[in-house]
């Protein structure tokens, strides 16, 4: 029952809540679009007014360098009347704060300046040489104005007070051959235009910036430039995400923290300032700057357009929200039992995949276990053919003497048989402790196993052959262990692997070249490999392949020995889960391939 309420009332409000949001959003659209005109116009009027400011400026700077003939400059240094005529001129236009003739040296020929009281008065001539404006006046071309940035007006290097921003026009002065003879440069007074750039007719913010975003003017603010004050407390600056949106100094609009901005340059181009009635349309204008207006229409200007519409808004679907937060109360409710019952599963899988990685870590370490018991085995079987065919001939034998000394009938047939009944208990004898050196190995569950330098091993292993200290034999032992040098292993074994290869090496080595072992280190599939290669007699694998690693097998006639050295070498290296590989050819030489478990 009360599910089917609910939805007959969602039916009935949810197309209610789409009309007042659609209508909201015209009404907003319709009230920002209004809104934009005006703000615009605005900004065009503020544009505008710097427009005819720079006119005035370039038109009155151009006049005054065209009308100025070099030759009459130094008269109107030194004629009083020429003097007058002009200072009465200059006296009428309030907005000229200085006027002055400057020579190519710096010295000025000419300056008229104003007072704190507006009068106009002949100023002290100073030397301007070293000024940057100066040394643009000097560079510009014919047909050029300079205009310089605004600036708070300095005497001396020190600010004037009143702050007093300036501006200033330069022409240069040609004398009869076209030669630059002088600069005219007027200061003008800004205040006054600065001043009506900061009338409010909006609720909006007016800001003029320059390139760098300094800001030159404001209306939030009495003092203009106030960024070339010594005192930072009243420099007027603007928020950092400001700076950083409007940093490529591009026309743009944006939103921030519910302000709208807009950027609007100032274009200096000759077309937009010399078309006057009073200019001749020539001058092109040099300036080191750009200006731009920043605009902002306030947080409470945009509030007061969207207040009535957010109200309306709110109060008309206060109960599309009640609704709303039910309905989500609802299947949030139903979320989090699916989301419960999914992590319950989830867990369940995370246990089973727990208990099936269990599995296959048993399943490997019983395939670890199968095989190093079928090596165990043929080791096995290995021990049990030592035991019954090695001990079976001289065991026989014992018992054959044994026979015949029950038959002895002198004491020549005790001296024949006894000898070789020695001779047999000391075959007994060597045999038996061969079976007990194997049965070491084979007995050695816990051996020690541990981390160690393999090339400490070989060189120490080097000084238990007498051959080797003494030089008495052409014999090289090489080490290549770029690959790796560290081993876990037991060091008793690799000692005694190291000594049978050396020994072996030794022994078996050719006279006709110059014999070596030489021990290399390898990383293959992730495992180290250590590579025993020798160039001695080497063995026919076509026929011996077979009993290479097998017990009492040697392989080359008139050399001692048992052949015990690569038996007990294998048992070693599989006792630790290692394998050994073997390479040969006659007169050419050995390779073992050693590869450990690590």
């Amino acid at each position: 029952m009360g599910i089917k309420i609910l939805k007959r009332f969602l039916l009935l409000y949810l197309p209610v809540l789409l009309f007042t949001f659609l209508w909201s959003k015209l009404q907003y659209d319709h009230l920002i679009e209004v809104f934009s005109v005006v703000e615009d116009r605005t900004i065009k009027n503020k544009k505008d007014l710097l427009e005819n400011l720079c006119q005035s400026i370039t038109s009155s700077t151009e006049h005054w360098g065209d009308i100025i003939d070099f030759n009459y400059v130094f008269e109107l240094s030194q004629n009083s009347t020429a003097v007058n005529h002009y200072f009465k001129i200059i006296d009428e236009l309030k907005d000229f704060d200085q006027f002055r003739i400057v020579a190519l040296d710096g010295n000025e020929l000419l300056r008229y300046e104003r007072d704190n009281l507006g009068k106009l008065k002949v100023g002290e001539l100073q030397n301007k040489y070293n000024r940057d404006y100066f040394k643009q006046g000097i560079q510009l071309k014919p047909g050029q104005i300079f205009l310089s940035r605004i600036n708070l007006n300095r005497e001396n290097g020190e600010i004037e007070i009143p702050l007093k921003p300036v501006m200033r026009g330069i022409a240069p002065i040609y004398d009869n051959q076209g030669i630059l003879r002088a600069l005219v440069i007027i200061n003008f007074n800004m205040t006054r235009i600065l001043n009506q750039l900061n009338q409010q007719i909006t609720l909006s913010n007016l800001y003029l910036v320059d390139r760098n975003l300094n800001v030159i003017t404001t209306n939030v603010s009495d003092l203009p430039l106030s960024y070339e004050l010594a005192d930072t407390s009243k420099t007027v600056h603007l928020s950092d995400n400001i700076e950083t949106y409007f940093k490529t100094f591009e026309d743009t609009t944006l939103r921030d923290e519910g302000a709208i901005w807009t950027l609007s340059k100032f274009n200096f181009s000759t077309k937009n300032l010399s078309d006057t009635s009073n200019s001749t349309g020539s001058q092109n204008i040099v300036t080191p700057t750009d200006w731009a207006i920043l605009h902002e229409v306030p947080t409470e200007a945009v509030d007061l357009i969207l207040g009535p519409i957010i109200k309306f808004f709110v109060i008309f679907n206060v109960f599309g929200a009640l609704t709303i937060l039910i309905i989500s109360y609802i299947v949030e409710r139903k979320r989090v039992i699916k989301i419960s019952f999914l992590d319950s599963l989830k867990q369940k899988n995370e246990k089973l995949r727990l208990s099936e990685i269990s599995l296959e870590e048993s399943n490997q370490k019983l395939i670890v276990s199968n095989g190093r018991l079928k090596t165990r085995n043929k080791q096995l079987e290995e021990f049990n053919y030592l035991v019954s065919h090695n001990l079976r001939a001289p065991v026989t034998s014992m018992s054959t003497v044994v026979d015949l000394l029950k038959e002895v009938q002198n004491t020549n047939e005790l001296d024949l048989l006894l000898p070789k009944l020695s001779q047999i208990n000391s075959n007994i004898s060597i045999i038996t402790d061969d079976i007990r050196e194997y049965i070491s190995i084979l007995s050695e569950n816990g051996i020690d196993q541990k981390n160690f330098n393999i090339k400490t091993v070989i060189e120490s292993v080097e000084g238990d052959f007498s051959e080797l200290i003494t030089k008495d034999i052409d014999f090289k032992i090489i080490l290549k262990l770029d690959a790796w040098d560290e081993l876990y292993f037991s060091k008793f074994y690799f000692k005694s692997i190291v000594q049978s290869f050396m020994s072996n090496s030794i022994k078996y080595r050719r006279t006709d070249v110059e014999s070596f072992i030489k021990f290399e280190t390898q990383i293959e599939n992730g495992r180290k490999v250590l590579y025993v290669i020798d160039n001695g007699l080497g063995i026919d694998l076509d026929l011996h392949s077979k009993d290479i690693f097998k017990l009492y097998k040697r392989f080359h006639r008139g050399y001692s020995g048992k052949g015990m050295g690569l038996f007990i070498v294998k048992s070693q290296i599989e006792n630790l889960e290692a394998t050994i590989e073997i390479e040969s050819s006659v007169n050419k030489g050995t390779t073992f391939k050693i590869t450990f478990k690590e």
